[in-house]
């Protein structure tokens, strides 16, 4: 029983259920029902790029921040974006990752986003 314990805590294992590298990436979200649809940049080095999105009307046409520039990190599976100073901006708990998308929340809300091959929102997609 001992070695097999041992060989079962050699073998690496996901946290949560999901490797860190798979939050690397281009993610846009969803459209809420007011038309906000962020899109996030999480790169391997843990900078982040927020752009506020607000779709403008239900024929995909939207607007779009620059960047805003920080720092990420997962702790006790919540991601954590970080302004330039180190001040934290976003915690949202990391529901789930994997097969093109992820979903991110807290308490009372859910936010889902796909994986994008380029910083565009998914105005498209409001209704």
């Amino acid at each position: 029983m001992k070695k097999l314990l041992i060989v079962f805590l050699a073998i690496p294992l996901p946290v949560f259920g999901y490797e860190k590298h798979e939050l690397h990436g281009i993610w846009s979200m969803i459209p809420l029902n007011n038309g906000i649809a962020n899109v996030v940049t999480l790169d391997k080095d843990g900078v982040s790029k927020h752009y506020t999105v607000q779709c403008t009307n239900k024929n995909g046409h939207f607007t779009i921040s620059e960047p805003d520039i920080g720092k990420y990190k997962i702790l006790n599976n919540l991601l954590v974006i970080t302004d330039g100073d180190g001040n934290p901006v976003t915690e949202l708990k990391v529901i789930s990752v994997g097969n093109g998308g992820m979903k991110l929340g807290q308490e009372y809300f859910t936010l889902e986003y796909r994986k994008a091959k380029e910083v565009k929102p998914l105005c498209d997609m409001y209704r």
